[in-house]
């Protein structure tokens, strides 16, 4: 929910990034998500735990233990409402890839 008031909770809304690294690939691997938590150590902690699950070392940059964790408080004027869902679970991407524009 958007308010013109700020939020008064607790818990926050948190887009963290991390990176990683398989021993097959030189490539940097990356996943996100978005995460509620009370802090943002909280927040990398979570996310240190539910991505990147399966890669044999996660990078360490300039967070130290994630690429980007940020409060997301805002959009434009009003301020960002959290409210728990019991039901509520991980966001699945629609799809995977590139799309051509115009299609």
């Amino acid at each position: 929910m958007l308010s013109a008031e700020p939020s008064q909770s607790a818990e926050k809304l948190f887009f963290v990034n991390a990176g990683g690294y398989r021993p097959d690939t030189l490539a940097e691997l990356h996943e996100f998500d978005l995460l509620v938590a009370e802090d943002a150590q909280q927040a990398k902690n979570k996310a240190l735990k539910t991505l990147l699950c399966g890669i044999d070392q996660q990078h360490k940059d300039n967070l130290k233990d994630v690429d980007d964790c940020l409060l997301l408080e805002k959009v434009g004027d009003l301020f960002i409402h959290l409210t728990p869902c019991a039901s509520g679970r991980r966001d699945q991407p629609e799809w995977q890839g590139y799309q051509p524009i115009g299609i």
